[in-house]
């Protein structure tokens, strides 16, 4: 009876066990879902991520100068010296000393080296013990001439009242012409070895080798040691110069001018020049003349051009471009700007220096930079950029943190 009210009560009982597990099987879909949907945007977030991302670029360029007056012809010369010598001295000899280094400024008449003197200055001595020699012999013929003259003058009293003969007073006569022809040879003597040492003097003097004009010396030839002369002698161990300087006062552009254009040219013609070394420089100048001959072999004519006010940035053989202004034009001095221009929207001001984001062969890399001057179209890259090379622009619009080193990109 018992059993049987049992079983009636345990088959009206709800099940737990099969409710419980009911309720977590929602949950455990939802899960399953955010987990389907983060992997699902991770995924798209990397492929998106991987793609290439489409930017547009610009290029650093040139700054741009002022508008100047326009060249009616243009042509290529080098920097030359009017003024330019290699010293050396006028008699062969070996150098003692050298004063001079390269680069070192010297003034006219400046003592650049010195040779080896010690026979010219023998000669000098010797000639100086001679003309001693000749007026102590002078000194002492003026004192027998003076002996002479007065017993001359004693003679011809005494034959005046007959106490002398004839005889005696013409020798007296002859032995005082005598005595002044010695004194005349004498002096000419000693005048041939007053030349003589003035000769010896000029000698000792060439054996110091001066500056002929001031100027910068540019090559040193010759050392201590070495034997200098002024025509080579054959051999390797003679030099034939100290040092070459050159009057950088002097400077001036020859340029080779086609002589199909060279009607374009007239002296006194206002001109630039443009050094290879300083491209962003342009100098006035002007043309001297036009040398009235042709080269055969390039079909040009050289045109001297002076510099209206010297640089000291110029050297001889410099490389330079020389433009010829149009007629009643005024060349004056112009500098380009240094560095690069770029889009200021290209700059990207979100760290502690600006950079840019320069693209290479399909791929963005960061590049530090220093900002000349900017404005809200332009800025001016001082330092960190070159010509030519392509940054990415409107940085603005690309989203945030989607530029990095080597993501790949597409221009648009």
């Amino acid at each position: 009876m018992v059993s049987q009210t049992e079983e009636k009560l345990s088959s009206l009982a709800i099940d737990r066990s099969a409710s419980r597990g009911g309720a977590l099987r929602p949950a455990i879909w939802m899960m399953g879902i955010a987990v389907c949907g983060g992997a699902g945007g991770f995924a798209l977030w990397t492929y998106l991520d991987s793609a290439p991302l489409e930017v547009r670029v610009s290029v650093a360029r040139t700054p741009e100068i002022a508008a100047s007056a326009k060249a009616v012809l243009d042509g290529n010369g080098y920097v030359v010296a009017r003024r330019q010598a290699t010293v050396s001295s006028k008699t062969s000899g070996v150098v003692v000393s050298v004063y001079i280094e390269e680069g070192m400024q010297v003034e006219e008449g400046q003592l650049l080296a010195q040779l080896d003197d010690t026979f010219q200055a023998a000669r000098k001595n010797l000639v100086a013990s001679q003309i001693s020699e000749l007026e102590a012999s002078l000194e002492e013929i003026d004192i027998q001439l003076q002996e002479a003259t007065t017993h001359l003058t004693r003679l011809s009293a005494l034959a005046e009242d007959n106490f002398a003969s004839e005889e005696i007073l013409q020798a007296a006569q002859f032995g005082q012409s005598r005595l002044e022809a010695r004194r005349g040879r004498v002096r000419k003597s000693l005048e041939v070895l007053q030349n003589q040492l003035a000769i010896q003097d000029q000698l000792l003097e060439d054996m110091k080798i001066r500056a002929p004009f001031s100027g910068v010396v540019i090559a040193k030839a010759a050392q201590p040691g070495e034997t200098i002369s002024p025509v080579s002698g054959g051999g390797e161990f003679t030099r034939t110069g100290i040092c070459t300087i050159v009057d950088m006062d002097s400077l001036e552009v020859e340029v080779d001018v086609s002589e199909a254009y060279i009607n374009r040219v007239v002296p006194g013609q206002q001109a630039t020049v443009e050094p290879t070394a300083f491209p962003n420089t342009r100098l006035p100048a002007r043309v001297i003349a036009i040398i009235p001959t042709a080269d055969r072999a390039k079909e040009t004519v050289r045109v001297r051009v002076g510099f209206t006010k010297n640089d000291e940035r110029m050297l001889p053989d410099m490389g330079v471009q020389g433009s010829f202004l149009e007629a009643g034009a005024i060349a004056e001095l112009v500098t380009v700007p240094e560095g690069v221009t770029i889009p200021s929207s290209a700059l990207d001001a979100s760290g502690s220096q600006p950079r840019v984001w320069v693209v290479s062969d399909g791929v963005v890399d960061e590049r530090l930079v220093e900002v000349a001057e900017s404005d809200e179209v332009l800025a001016r890259v001082s330092d960190g950029l070159r010509v030519g090379e392509t940054v990415v622009v409107d940085l603005a619009s690309l989203p945030s943190e989607s530029l990095r080193d080597g993501r790949e990109v597409a221009v648009l």
